[in-house]
């Protein structure tokens, strides 16, 4: 026989059922179901507004090597942005300068420079992911 103590009232009861954590008194079940309501409500109310990557982080020169990579391989900003788990606003903000200042021209040049004289650089990313 199992004996569970009540959450709402602090007494002990057998439950009926493994799930049950107050007793069998109508006024515990008002004040659980009240109990379980906020928390559900504060729960919401706090993840409403949560960013899914909360911080920014600095863009290195691997991360501009990779992203030039996904840009030869056809892949949308969007689509990297992701996959980097970047916030897309401050990626599209970095990748817009990388194509206006040149950056991505003269990365994706040496790419393919590298890539035929035999140099070992990652494979392009649609051989890698398939």
């Amino acid at each position: 026989m199992n004996i569970r103590h009540c959450i709402v009232c602090q007494k002990y009861f057998i439950p009926k059922n493994r799930k049950r954590k107050y007793c069998y008194e109508k006024e515990c079940a008002i004040e659980y179901e009240r109990m379980r309501k906020r928390l559900e409500y504060n729960r919401k109310k706090h993840n409403l507004h949560r960013h899914p990557y909360p911080y920014i982080r600095e863009y290195t020169d691997t991360t501009e090597l990779i992203v030039a990579m996904y840009y030869m391989d056809g892949f949308s900003p969007l689509y990297i942005a992701n996959e980097l788990k970047r916030d897309y606003e401050d990626f599209s903000k970095f990748f817009n300068h990388m194509i206006s200042s040149g950056k991505m021209k003269k990365i994706i040049e040496m790419i393919e420079k590298n890539r035929k004289k035999g140099v070992v650089l990652p494979v392009s990313l649609k051989e890698r992911l398939i």
